[in-house]
């Protein structure tokens, strides 16, 4: 059985894996792309499940989130919701800051603290940071 994740649970993964950055995010901000400059963007991908009878509160909570992002956090490149086709409970938060540090801020936010406490979620979102394998054309290969 799930249960509804707390904010607590978003901020901790947030205070821990980005506070210092370390290890992969470490490596974002010092890796050289194919044209030699350096990198300090970060990309994120944040999978989420919706609680079974939630999904119209969910989006609906989602898009504010959407909304308020775009419309207040700084360094925000990209922040863009999917949803799976194949299972409606899942869905995708695609982003893309300037810093960790925009990140971080992001993850302190009113906005993020509303959605956490939505009770909308079957559980913590699963978040992978990543960095560009800067493979291809510059335009066409990178976030």
């Amino acid at each position: 059985s799930r249960r509804a994740v707390s904010i607590d649970a978003i901020r901790w993964f947030l205070s821990v894996s980005l506070a210092s950055p370390t290890s992969l995010e470490a490596e974002c901000l010092s890796t050289e792309s194919t044209e030699g400059s350096y990198m300090s963007e970060i990309v994120v991908v944040a999978e989420m499940e919706i609680l079974p009878g939630k999904r119209d509160e969910a989006l609906a909570a989602l898009e504010e989130l959407c909304q308020q992002t775009h419309a207040n956090d700084e360094g925000c490149l990209l922040y863009a919701l999917q949803v799976n086709p194949a299972d409606e409970n899942q869905v995708f938060m695609i982003e893309k800051w300037e810093s960790v540090e925009h990140l971080q801020t992001h993850g302190g936010a009113d906005h993020i603290k509303a959605f956490g406490e939505s009770g909308v979620l079957a559980g913590a979102p699963t978040v992978t940071v990543l960095k560009q394998a800067g493979y291809g054309d510059a335009d066409k290969g990178a976030l």
